[in-house]
């Protein structure tokens, strides 16, 4: 083993107001031995430990109304299927089991109402998909939704009256969702929102002022190109439509963040991996850009940026080279740091963008090291930028799961680490990314691996022709759907890799179907069109697994044992085909779940990968 990488900090993963006290914050720590909930008063840099657990997933955790408390999911090793508990921040020990009579379930999503003590929750089990209200006191729960049909996110309105969920079953088996909002109290349906078209709606929040129904909302209508926040009233259907905040990024999206009961909403503008906030006045119209230093400010499914009880913005700030910052902003006012936890100081990324298959344009984020090593050379990032650059060095291509989420310029340990050990990194937003419109996402389904392996391979030309890389120093590496691509592109297009490395990987797509919680089976049959009783051709030919004969390179694999998004026995089956193939490989079973666990296991996987392609590297010429 190697010396260690660039060190995996302690930061902060999240922050999240207490809906009720917006001077309160619970913190999510990712810590040395994993995910921890903290808090902050929101006015000082003191941060307090609680000595409670997660599992980082944003949707399956949140903070009570007066921040005394924390709603969270506990499950059985990671494994993401369990039951909500009410868990004191004062006395952990306290907790207490909000559906005590219900199977086990996987959480998509709860909030705390403003002013009440209800909570609302989107859950998945056998039975289908549920919002559910809940209390404190462990009151019986009410389920004021149910479908068959895809489910996401419970929203609570400020006085607890009405709940919100983002629905499919008007279109079962796509994630074109609806709002239907129900009576929180009877499940009586008050209002369903539509996007034109064929469109997709999702809810935001809603009005924090008790008494006010409305909702934010981000729609994209199906002729549209742009996504667009708009404020729901779903007793009348009335609409308030926020403008463009600016034409600037040729494919901007605009999507709600939060709402403050000033009357202003935040609002986070995106185009191809970019990022940057904007507040609109729902009195008078204006919009401001909010000035702080370009970065990434939100992320699918975790950390977002919001308001503070004084109506300030707190961006939370990231760059591929920073962890999570806390900026302070207010119009007139320069925007300044309040909170952070981690070092900073690493090697920036370079947005970029090259032509794919049919003359797709994709996006990727680039980070170099100081210098790049090939056998007895070294040369420096500007002069690896030249396509006729004499000497290139190693690289790897990374994949992120998914698949509908993006990479933007957020904190990055692997492009940290990576680049320190003398390899240019390229984080990849393949067709199926989000953040560029619906048409985008969407186009990889009923056809899963095929656009994303164009992409891949477009990934590996761009860094051989822009002199980045030498052709045969290029590694494929991802985790979870990312994991998948790796293997995928493992097998399909073997003759580009000098080795995979993939974790929490999916080799076998029916095996994977068979055992994978509920949620994910659905996510699954939306991606091919059908289960693999109606689509098993499909189904087996985008399995890594039915083409590992074709795999040269070495794969260097990590799975967990707990995993429900990525079961451990398709991986396994996976790996037992290798051995009989005799295809070079090597394997870490870890205990937990797909979330994996903290510094100190990301640090090991980091450095057990680099110095898994420093060997390969070292036993292979350059340029075979």
């Amino acid at each position: 083993m190697t010396a260690p990488t660039s060190p995996v900090p302690e930061r902060i993963a999240a922050v999240r107001p207490a809906p009720g006290r917006l001077d309160r914050f619970a913190l999510t720590v990712l810590r040395s031995d994993g995910y921890e909930f903290a808090t902050w008063d929101g006015r000082s840099e003191d941060i307090r430990f609680t000595g409670i657990g997660t599992d980082g997933f944003g949707q399956s955790s949140w903070v009570s109304s007066d921040g005394t408390a924390i709603l969270r999911l506990v499950d059985d090793k990671g494994d993401e299927l369990g039951h909500i508990h009410h868990v004191p921040l004062d006395d952990p020990a306290g907790s207490r089991d909000l559906t005590p009579g219900w199977s086990r379930y996987v959480v998509r999503g709860g909030e705390a109402s403003v002013a009440s003590d209800r909570h609302a929750v989107a859950v998945v089990n056998a039975d289908g998909f549920f919002l559910l209200v809940l209390r404190a006191d462990g009151s019986e729960p009410v389920v004021a939704y149910h479908s068959r049909s895809e489910a996401w996110y419970g929203r609570i309105s400020a006085d607890g009256t009405l709940a919100a969920v983002d629905t499919t079953d008007h279109n079962p088996g796509y994630r074109r969702y609806a709002v239907t909002v129900v009576d929180a109290a009877t499940g009586a349906v008050i209002g369903v929102r539509r996007a034109a078209a064929g469109g997709t709606v999702t809810s935001v929040r809603f009005s924090p002022v008790p008494g006010d129904d409305r909702l934010l909302l981000s729609e994209q209508a199906g002729d549209a190109e742009r996504s667009r926040p708009i404020v729901w009233d779903p007793r009348t259907g009335s609409v308030v439509e926020i403008p463009a905040a600016s034409t600037d990024w040729p494919e901007g999206q605009l999507i709600g963040l939060d709402w403050h009961e000033s009357g202003w909403l935040l609002l986070g503008e995106q185009d191809t991996g970019r990022q940057r906030l904007h507040v609109h006045s729902l009195a008078t119209g204006q919009t401001h850009r909010v000035e702080v230093p370009d970065g990434s400010f939100w992320s699918e499914l975790g950390r977002t940026s919001c308001f503070d009880a004084d109506g300030d913005v707190l961006a939370c700030r990231e760059t591929t080279a920073e962890p999570l910052r806390v900026w302070r902003w207010r119009p007139g006012h320069v925007a300044h740091p309040v909170l952070a936890l981690g070092s900073s100081g690493g090697r920036p990324a370079r947005h970029v963008t090259f032509r794919s298959g049919g003359g797709a344009r994709i996006q990727a984020w680039l980070t170099t090291p100081e210098a790049l090593t090939t056998p007895g050379t070294l040369t420096t990032p500007e002069a690896l930028a030249a396509p006729d650059a004499a000497a290139r060095g190693p690289a790897v291509i990374e994949v992120h799961g998914g698949p509908h989420v993006y990479t933007s310029d957020a904190y990055s340990t692997s492009a940290q680490a990576w680049s320190a050990a003398g390899f240019a990194h390229l984080n990849v937003n393949y067709r199926g990314s989000t953040g560029r419109g619906r048409q985008f996402a969407e186009q990889i389904w009923g056809d899963v691996g095929r656009l994303e392996l164009e992409d891949i391979a477009a990934a590996h030309r761009y860094l051989v022709e822009e002199g980045i890389a030498d052709p045969g120093q290029i590694f494929i590496s991802g985790a979870s759907y990312g994991g998948y691509l790796t293997l995928y592109a493992a097998a399909r297009l073997p003759e580009l890799w000098a080795g995979a490395i993939a974790s929490v990987a999916v080799a076998d797509w029916t095996l994977s179907y068979r055992d994978a919680a509920d949620a994910l089976k659905a996510a699954m049959r939306i991606w091919f069109g059908g289960s693999p009783d109606q689509r098993p051709e499909l189904y087996r030919d985008r399995s890594p697994l039915t083409h590992a004969a074709a795999i040269r390179g070495p794969v260097l694999i990590r799975q967990a044992r707990y995993d429900s998004r990525t079961p451990p026995a398709q991986l396994a089956a996976f790996v037992e085909r290798l051995t009989e193939l005799g295809v070079e490989h090597t394997v870490s079973w870890t205990d937990g779940g797909h979330a994996g666990s903290g510094t100190t296991a990301k640090q090991k996987h980091l450095d057990d990968s680099i110095a898994f392609a420093r060997a390969v590297l070292d036993r292979r010429p350059a340029g075979e």
